[in-house]
């Protein structure tokens, strides 16, 4: 269209001015010639974001367009001077039209000459908001004539012939049809008004016009004009109004702008959550806040306002949680707001944010819909699609600033153990958590509440059949662990000196050592107090008390949960076993008496179990008891094929010599109680344990 815009425009010129010479009963047979001039000036760029849009879409023609491009601007400009003879050829067509709708010649068909009018009505407001686009955009040359260069006599025009009749038809014994039919001109005569209105040459219409428009617009937003309308026209005339709303509240006074915002509160929260119309208000309020990108009122000049943002701010938590992840646009443009509301200060401000009446219509809620009901769920959140978890978590970011309470990091916690939470969405919100902890949104104690519970509650999941050394193409959830204890432990080493992070923490990571947690928990745990822990150790006696009771089961799980086999790779083997050990090397590395106790402890449990072997008449119970020993025999076997664990063992070399006498002396005892096969196996881990022992001895 644009290619020739100029001529088809111009061709359209000829065929309204001449309008008025056509005779009465032709007059509705032009539908649909203004029909093709309407879609024509719909087609005139009049939003800049669109054409903004447009161009991301197609970056890569831009350059080689450049020149078509530059050709269409010029074609626009020369297209504007035609505009402006249209628009009064269209106002004058207008007033021909309106005593014809209102008592309708015999022979012509109302309803044809309605449609006229409205196309008519459309087709000057798409020139006005065309016009308007030129202006606001600075593309307009020095002589470029448009609407926006208007003499006396066009404004009278406007003002009078075409605004002047507004509304449209008031009697009241119209069919539902009619009824309709004048709402929609009305409608788009409003839409004219709002346009014009915008202009700083057109700033003082008429009261009586304003009043009139100022009215019908309140009533439509309150849903009060009902008689005929469908609600798919009246949906359809809010779509039209609602863009308008930010800039005339800005210019009524200040009677009208308290009844205009009553009413838009009103539609706002009359409109289904998944309707375009509820999309169209998150914009308009998006623009009543934050227009370009500032305040647009502050409580000091217009405190009702504000109660007005604070109320529509209120209900963003429990609409994000009604949308969940049925509606991810509705959801993701809510998002979006909550994000730009953060960005420019104005959570802080709302009481929805301060005190929430109830935690379902919190954000928390949308992160958790089971907090408190001992559930693990990702809430709506970990089933939208990677934009709209993003915008998320930025947002999230803002929240946190006087506002990360103990439900809300209960829900965090939850979402992020949910298992089919992706990965990289659980790294980035410990990433966006601990940046709100450094920029000083979180406190210290929160943080470390939320980093050690993750830790401690993370559930490894194998698949079926699988052991710890078993690795499938695709990341496994210990996998997942494993990342995540290393990003965990980053920011504790961020938090602060090491030893003053571990005082703090000491405590509380003891206390889940006391709990048994399952072997990648405990390693975790162990892991993180390593990355805290200095040499020699800065741990309290209590505490090393505490993990000289937990190592030993820590150490047996280790080879109960990797158990070696011939038949697959003992580097695999090794690998696996290693990245559980290495938290016990630094441990023992740096408490020698730590590690002499540990072996102590293992020694007295082989001592313990062989004495019951010898005694034991339950097979059951003989067949664990030797399975312990042999664990332990091969706990010590595996700490002696690492090279940086042997030196370290070497130093309590008597309490392996303790427990290899222990294995030696039942055997020896001639005991009944084992059949061959457990015999046998008893005998070759003496003969092993033996070997390490003599080689300790070297």
């Amino acid at each position: 269209f644009s290619l020739y815009a100029e001529k088809i425009l111009d061709n359209y010129k000829v065929i309204i001015s001449q309008i008025h010479l056509f005779h009465v009963q032709d007059k509705s047979n032009l539908k649909v010639a203004l029909s093709g001039l309407e879609h024509c000036l719909s087609l005139l760029p009049s939003d800049e974001s669109v054409t903004v849009s447009q161009k991301k879409g197609v970056l890569q023609n831009e350059t080689l367009l450049a020149y078509e491009q530059d050709a269409v601007k010029d074609r626009f400009s020369d297209v504007s001077g035609t505009l402006k003879t249209i628009v009064e050829a269209l106002i004058n067509c207008f007033q021909d039209f309106i005593p014809l709708i209102h008592a309708p010649p015999r022979g012509l068909d109302g309803k044809s000459l309605i449609d006229c009018v409205h196309h008519i009505l459309c087709s000057i407001c798409h020139a006005i908001k065309f016009s308007m686009s030129r202006h606001t955009q600075r593309q307009t040359t020095s002589e470029e004539v448009t609407l926006m260069n208007l003499d006396q006599d066009f404004a009278w025009m406007l003002s009078n012939k075409l605004l002047g009749s507004f509304p449209l038809n008031t009697k009241t014994n119209l069919s539902e049809r009619d009824y309709e039919s004048y709402f929609i001109l009305n409608a788009v005569l409003t839409e004219i008004f709002l346009e014009v209105s915008k202009w700083s040459q057109w700033s003082h219409l008429p009261t009586d016009l304003s009043n009139r428009c100022l009215e019908f617009i309140e009533r439509t937003l309150l849903g009060k004009i009902t008689r005929g309308n469908s609600k798919s026209t009246h949906e359809k005339t809010l779509l039209a109004l609602l863009p308008s709303v930010p800039k005339l509240i800005l210019r009524v006074d200040h009677d009208w702008r308290d009844n205009l915002l009553q009413a838009f509160t009103t539609a706002f929260n009359d409109c289904k959550p998944d309707s375009e119309l509820k999309l169209a208000c998150i914009s308009t309020i998006r623009d009543l806040i934050i227009p370009n990108g500032d305040i647009l009122y502050s409580s000091a000049s217009d405190p009702t306002v504000v109660d007005y943002q604070s109320a529509w701010v209120k209900k963003l938590p429990s609409l994000l949680n009604q949308l969940g992840d049925k509606h991810p646009l509705s959801t993701q443009a809510i998002l979006q707001l909550l994000l730009d509301l953060g960005r420019f200060g104005c959570l802080n401000a709302s009481p929805t944010f301060e005190e929430e009446p109830t935690f379902e219509e919190g954000i928390g809620y949308f992160f958790n819909p089971c907090q408190g009901k001992g559930n693990v769920s990702g809430g709506s959140f970990a089933s939208l699609p990677e934009e709209a978890q993003e915008l998320a978590l930025c947002f999230l970011f803002y929240f946190t600033i006087d506002s990360f309470s103990a439900p809300l990091l209960e829900s965090i916690v939850s979402c992020c153990l949910y298992p089919q939470l992706e990965p990289a969405v659980l790294y980035r919100i410990v990433e966006i958590l601990h940046t709100a902890y450094r920029a000083g949104y979180i406190q210290i104690t929160d943080h470390f509440s939320f980093l050690v519970t993750l830790v401690a509650r993370f559930k490894v999941v194998p698949e079926k059949g699988q052991l710890a050394m078993e690795c499938n193409e695709h990341e496994t959830s210990r996998d997942t662990f494993k990342a995540l204890t290393n990003r965990v432990c980053s920011c504790l080493s961020e938090m602060g000196d090491g030893p003053l992070v571990l005082q703090i923490l000491e405590k509380i990571l003891l206390e889940q050592i006391i709990l048994n947690p399952a072997l990648d928990n405990g390693c975790a745990i162990l892991r993180m107090i390593c990355a805290l822990d200095s040499k020699p150790t800065r741990l309290s006696e209590k505490s090393i008390a505490t993990l000289c009771e937990f190592l030993p089961g820590y150490l047996i799980d280790i080879v109960k949960s990797i158990p070696e086999d011939k038949e697959k790779s003992s580097y695999l083997y090794m690998q696996t076993c290693l990245y559980y050990l290495v938290p016990c090397y630094f441990l023992f590395d740096r408490s020698s008496k730590l590690t002499e106790e540990v072996l102590q402890r293992m020694q007295s449990i082989v001592s313990e179990n062989t004495k019951s072997l010898e005694s034991v008449q339950d097979r059951e119970s003989g067949r664990n008891s030797l399975n312990l020993i042999q664990h332990i025999v091969s706990v010590v076997l595996l700490m002696h094929n690492d090279v940086k664990l042997r030196k370290i063992i070497s130093s309590s070399k008597s309490e392996i010599d303790l427990i290899l006498q222990n294995v030696v002396s039942f055997q020896s005892s001639g005991s009944t109680s084992l059949t061959v096969e457990a015999k046998h196996s008893m005998r070759i881990a003496g003969e092993r344990l033996k070997i390490a022992s003599n080689s300790l001895l070297a």
